[in-house]
C-alpha cells in the first residue's frame, strides 16, 4: 500500500505547473504548441495518479481474497523445483558466453537510431523530465532511454560514451539469458517428484530401503540432468539458446529498447507460469511490474499482454481455471492503469503526432513487405533464411513433440505412489504437489501466448494502416524459443539422429 500512497502524494502535492516545467524540453523551451502538450500530459498524469492509487488499493483487497481461497501454499522444501548445483554452474557459463559474444559487439560504431535517439533526449538534459514528457522523435524508448541517459551520465567518463550508452541493453539482454533459464524449467517442473515427495511426507514412516533408494536416487541425479524428461533440461536449452542466437546477441549491444522488451516479456511469462501453478501475491506483483516496465521500455510491449490474456481465458473455459484467471484479470488491469500512467505525460503529443504512425506515403515498411519476412525468420532466432530456418524446424519439433506423449510418461504415472488416507479432519493433499501437477503449463501453451500477440499485433497494425519493422514483435520471441528448446529436448529424448 506505500506505493498507493505514493501516488496519492505525488497527485496532490505536485502541482500541474511543476510537473510541466520539469517536462519542459531544453531544444523546445517554452514554445507554445510544447507547453500545451506538457500541461495537458501534466493534468493527465495527476488523474491517473489519483487512479493508480484506487486501482493499487482495490487490487490489493482482490487479490488477498482470491488468495485466501486457495488451499495452502506449498513450502519450500516439499514442491520447490530447486536448481542442482551442477545445473547452476551450467547457467553461470552459459551467461557468460552470452555476455562474451555481445561484447564483441559494443565496441562498434553507433547506427542510426541510436544516434538519434541520443540527439533528441540525451543532448542537454540535464534531468529525466523531459525523456519522460516528450515523444516528437518516435525513437524515445522511454524507460530505455531514460536508463541510457543516467548511464552516460554515471559512467561516460570511465566506460566512454558508446560503451555507456549501449550498458543497459546489455545488463537487461544478459539477464534474458536467466529469466529464459527459469521460464523454460517452469514448463517441465518435475511434477511426479514433487508428487511423489507431497506423498511421502504425509505417510507416518518410510521404510529403510525407501531411504537407501532415495539417497541412490540423489546420488544418480546430476547424471540423470540431460537424459530425464523431468529434468531442467528445457530451461538450460532455452538459456543457450538465448546467450547465443543472432538477434538475442545483436539486440543485446544495441542502445534500444528491445532487450527490455524481451526481458520484460519473458519475466511476466515466466511469473505468471510459476503463479498459474500456485498462487503466490509476490509473483503476481512482479508480473503487474514486468507488464508496465515493457510497455514504458517499448509501447508495443502491449500485446504481449493481449497473448497471456488470450491463453489465460482459453485455461478458464479449458479447464475451469476461474479463480486463476480473476486473478490474472485483477494484474492485467492494474497493469493497464500503471502504463498509462507512466505514458500519460506523452499522450496528448503522440495523439497530435499521430500521422507518424500512419502509412501515408505508401513506402513504410509493411507486414507484407521485407520487414514482415524478417518477422517471420525471426521466429526461428536470426534475420536471414539459411540462419533462421534450423530454428523454425527445432520450433517445428517442439509443438509435434508436444502433442507426443514419451513412451515412459504413462509408466511413470502408474508407479507413483498412491497417497496415504488422509486422518479425519486433516487438510487434503491437494493444493502442495499435485496441485502443481494439477495446474501444469506446457512449453507449447508458453509459444502460443507470443504467437497470439503477434497476429493480434499484425491484426492491428493493417487495420489502422500503420507501418512495422520486424523487431516491434520480439515480444513473441521468449515463448518461441521454450517451444524451439522443447523441441531440442524431444529430439534429445527420442535420439532422432541415431
Amino acid at each position: 500500500m506505500a506505493s498507493a500512497g505514493g501516488c496519492a502524494i505525488l497527485a496532490v502535492t505536485v502541482s500541474t505547473q511543476s510537473w510541466a516545467e520539469w517536462f519542459t524540453h531544453p531544444a523546445f523551451g517554452v514554445f507554445q504548441d510544447s507547453w500545451q502538450n506538457h500541461v495537458a500530459g501534466a493534468k493527465l498524469l495527476r488523474v491517473m495518479l489519483g487512479v493508480s492509487c484506487v486501482a493499487i488499493g482495490l487490487y490489493a483487497v482482490a487479490l488477498r481474497r482470491l488468495l485466501r481461497t486457495q488451499n495452502p501454499a506449498p513450502n519450500a522444501q516439499n514442491c520447490a523445483h530447486k536448481a542442482r548445483s551442477l545445473e547452476q554452474w551450467i547457467v553461470l557459463s552459459i551467461v557468460l558466453v552470452g555476455m562474451l559474444l555481445r561484447m564483441t559487439r559494443l565496441g562498434e560504431s553507433l547506427w542510426y537510431d541510436e544516434v538519434a535517439s541520443w540527439l533528441s533526449y540525451g543532448v542537454n538534459v540535464h534531468s529525466p523530465g523531459p525523456i519522460v514528457g516528450n515523444y516528437f522523435d518516435p525513437v524515445n524508448h522511454i524507460f530505455h532511454t531514460l536508463l541510457s541517459w543516467a548511464s552516460v551520465e554515471a559512467f561516460s567518463e570511465t566506460l566512454g560514451f558508446d560503451l555507456a550508452l549501449r550498458l543497459p541493453a546489455f545488463v537487461f539482454s544478459v539477464l534474458t539469458v536467466v529469466v529464459m533459464w527459469g521460464l523454460g524449467r517452469s514448463t517441465q517442473e518435475p511434477a511426479a517428484r514433487a508428487q511423489e515427495e507431497e506423498v511421502r511426507g504425509q505417510r507416518s514412516a518410510v521404510s529403510q530401503e525407501e531411504r537407501a533408494g532415495e539417497g541412490r536416487r540423489s546420488r544418480r541425479s546430476s547424471l540423470q540432468l540431460f537424459s530425464q524428461g523431468e529434468s531442467g533440461f528445457v530451461g538450460l536449452i532455452a538459456a543457450g539458446l538465448s546467450a547465443v542466437l543472432p538477434v538475442f546477441v545483436l539486440e543485446g549491444a544495441e542502445a534500444r529498447g528491445y532487450s527490455q522488451m524481451m526481458f520484460f516479456t519473458a519475466l511476466s511469462t515466466w511469473m505468471l507460469v510459476e503463479t498459474w501453478k500456485r498462487p503466490c501475491g509476490w509473483r503476481w506483483g512482479v508480473y503487474v511490474i514486468a507488464n508496465v516496465l515493457g510497455v514504458w521500455s517499448q509501447f508495443v510491449t502491449a500485446f504481449a499482454a493481449f497473448g497471456q490474456t488470450a491463453w489465460m481465458t482459453w485455461r478458464g473455459v479449458q479447464c475451469r481455471e476461474w479463480r486463476r484467471w480473476w486473478m490474472g484479470m485483477t494484474c492485467l488491469a492494474l497493469a493497464g492503469i500503471l502504463s498509462v500512467m507512466v505514458v500519460s505525460p506523452v499522450l496528448p503529443e503522440l495523439r497530435k503526432e499521430k500521422e507518424v504512425f500512419t502509412s501515408s506515403r505508401g513506402d513504410e515498411p509493411s507486414v507484407f513487405g521485407a520487414e514482415g519476412q524478417h518477422a517471420l525468420m525471426q521466429l526461428g532466432g536470426a534475420w536471414y533464411w539459411w540462419s533462421a530456418l534450423p530454428g523454425l524446424v527445432l520450433v517445428v519439433a517442439g509443438v509435434v513433440g508436444g502433442r507426443i506423449q514419451k513412451p515412459g510418461d504413462r509408466r511413470q504415472e502408474e508407479d507413483r505412489p498412491s497417497p496415504a488416507p488422509a486422518k479425519p479432519g486433516a487438510p487434503s493433499p491437494k493444493g502442495r504437489g499435485n496441485e502443481a501437477t494439477a495446474h501444469r503449463v506446457s512449453a507449447r501453451e508458453v509459444g502460443a501466448m507470443g504467437l497470439i500477440g503477434l497476429l493480434v499485433f499484425v491484426a492491428g497494425i493493417s487495420l489502422a494502416g500503420s507501418w512495422m519493422y520486424a523487431r516491434f514483435v520480439l515480444f513473441s520471441l521468449p515463448g518461441v524459443v521454450v517451444v524451439m528448446a522443447s523441441g531440442i529436448e524431444w529430439l534429445w529424448s527420442r535420439k532422432i539422429w541415431m
